[in-house]
C-alpha cells in the first residue's frame, strides 16, 4: 500500500501567496507619473521579467511536488537561481519604468516618478517563490520521528 504524501501547509501557503503576488504584479500599476499610471506591459523589457517570474513559479511548484530528495534539491537550486534572476529583472524593470525617456519618448515631463504597488508585489513574489522551495525542502528532508517511542521490556 502506498503512503499518501502530505504537502507542508506552510509551503502550499507560500506557493499560493507567490502566485497571488505575481497576479497582483500583472494587474497593479508599477510606476506613477502624477496622474499617469503605467502597468508592467507598458514598461520596456517587461517580457524578460514575466518569463523569469513564471519559470520561477513553475520551479517552486516542482520543488513542492518532487518525490525524491535529489529532485527536491535540484528543484530548490533551480528555484533559488530563478528567484534571484526574477528579483533582478523586477528591479531592472522598475528602473526602466522610472526612466521618463522610456515611458514618454523625447518629451520629458517635469514630474518625478514614484513606484507603484505592482513593482513591490513583483519583488515579494520572487521572495515567496524561494520561500516555497526552501520550506518544502526542509519539511521533506527532515528525518521523521516515530509517533510513539518504542517500548522497552522492563
Amino acid at each position: 500500500m502506498r503512503r499518501l504524501r502530505v504537502m507542508p501547509p506552510a509551503a502550499v501557503g507560500a506557493a499560493l501567496l507567490g502566485a497571488a503576488l505575481l497576479g497582483a504584479a500583472l494587474l497593479l500599476p508599477w510606476v506613477h507619473y502624477g496622474d499617469f499610471e503605467f502597468r508592467l506591459y507598458d514598461i520596456p523589457g517587461w517580457p524578460r521579467y514575466l518569463t523569469l517570474a513564471l519559470a520561477q513559479e513553475a520551479a517552486a511548484v516542482a520543488a513542492l511536488l518532487a518525490p525524491t530528495r535529489r529532485r527536491r534539491t535540484v528543484a530548490l537550486a533551480v528555484t533559488v537561481a530563478l528567484g534571484a534572476a526574477a528579483f533582478a529583472a523586477a528591479v531592472v524593470t522598475m528602473g526602466g519604468g522610472q526612466d521618463s525617456r522610456n515611458m514618454f519618448g523625447p518629451i520629458v515631463p517635469a514630474i518625478f516618478p514614484t513606484l507603484g504597488r505592482g513593482s513591490h508585489a513583483a519583488v515579494l513574489a520572487a521572495i515567496a517563490g524561494v520561500a516555497t522551495a526552501v520550506i518544502a525542502w526542509i519539511h521533506r528532508t527532515a528525518p521523521r520521528e516515530p509517533a510513539m517511542p518504542a517500548r522497552t521490556p522492563s
